[in-house]
């Protein structure tokens, strides 16, 4: 949750300026470019902060940080040049392919590659939906918009990634004490 605040007030301080779907009526090439920029910042704060976390718990490698700096690189890259009229919920899902496509590659060599990157994917959309609901960073006051919309979709990974790694620990153990003899 920590890093989507970081990365909400981090790349969206005080005196930088709005660009983005917010002002643009057609998609803007250079709005666009420093969404992948902003984004990519801000997701390698929040692929950090998770990674710190997760290699302990569940051996998760450096390849995570990249593949979620590339990922909210590109789909803030996306909403911030898609005009304004540009349907959210949308871009939450094309955000959240692109999230399973990242981490299903920085996954590689294991076993649960597939379940891990699917949900990933899937608690990535639902957290930019739950975000942008709640407090729209297209509106006037975009910068507390943007950390508010941060906090709230923070939760929200935090709450669904918590309760996947927390189901396929369960589900690994399990497999791992059905082939131990008592």
């Amino acid at each position: 949750m920590l890093g989507y605040v970081f990365a909400g007030l981090g790349t969206h301080f005080p005196g930088s300026f709005p660009v983005g779907s917010g002002v643009v009526t057609t998609f803007d090439t250079n709005a666009a470019l420093y969404g992948v920029f902003i984004g990519s910042v801000g997701g390698l704060v929040i692929g950090t902060l998770q990674w710190v976390v997760l290699r302990s718990w569940r051996g998760i490698t450096s390849r995570w940080l990249a593949a979620t700096a590339i990922a909210v690189g590109v789909t803030h890259a996306l909403g911030d040049g898609l005009p304004s009229s540009f349907d959210w919920p949308t871009l939450a899902v094309a955000g959240g392919v692109v999230m399973a496509i990242a981490h299903w590659l920085a996954l590689s060599g294991r076993t649960d590659r597939s379940s891990l990157a699917l949900a990933s994917g899937i608690v990535f959309a639902l957290a930019l939906i739950a975000g942008v609901t709640v407090a729209d960073p297209r509106s006037a006051d975009w910068q507390t918009a943007h950390v508010v919309a941060g906090a709230i979709s923070g939760a929200v990974v935090a709450v669904g990634y918590g309760a996947v790694f927390l189901w396929t620990s369960r589900e690994a153990q399990q497999r791992a004490s059905a082939h131990i003899p008592a």
